[in-house]
């Protein structure tokens, strides 16, 4: 809110008169809560002619994106004699028997057996809706 002040023209500002005029501050109301910000999305304003006022055309939301998709999954199942400790993508799957899902495309599977020491790192493609097995070292 803004306060707008007409002098007489014949009559002189000076400070007196001009403090005089001064409004004195207006404390909030004690009864009423502070305002809660909307979670509402704004809604769009009605497109303006040149002078301020509305074109009367109806406002126009802007067009809302498809939710992503989600991405293709298929399965990897591993199950090894002796058994193996699986790593996917650097990820602890823990021991075999391994069953879990997983996005389509390629995929770095590290195979450890601690007491035999023995390793294998091997790439696996897992196709969507299909399901991909290593069942030998």
């Amino acid at each position: 809110f803004t306060a707008v002040w007409l002098w007489p023209r014949d009559e002189p500002v000076t400070a007196t008169t001009a403090a005089a005029a001064t409004p004195a501050p207006v404390p909030p109301p004690r009864d009423e809560p502070p305002p809660r910000a909307s979670t509402k999305p704004a809604e769009p304003e009605a497109p303006r002619d040149d002078d301020g006022g509305s074109t009367g055309a109806p406002a126009v939301a802007p067009a809302k994106s498809a939710p992503p998709r989600p991405r293709a999954r298929g399965r990897l199942k591993v199950n090894l004699v002796p058994y193996a400790r699986v790593t996917i993508d650097g990820r602890d799957r823990g021991q075999t028997p391994v069953d879990t899902p997983l996005s389509a495309g390629t995929h770095r599977v590290e195979l450890y057996n601690p007491d035999s020491a023995q390793r294998r790192t091997i790439d696996v493609q897992v196709e969507a809706g299909q399901t991909a097995s290593i069942t030998a070292w």
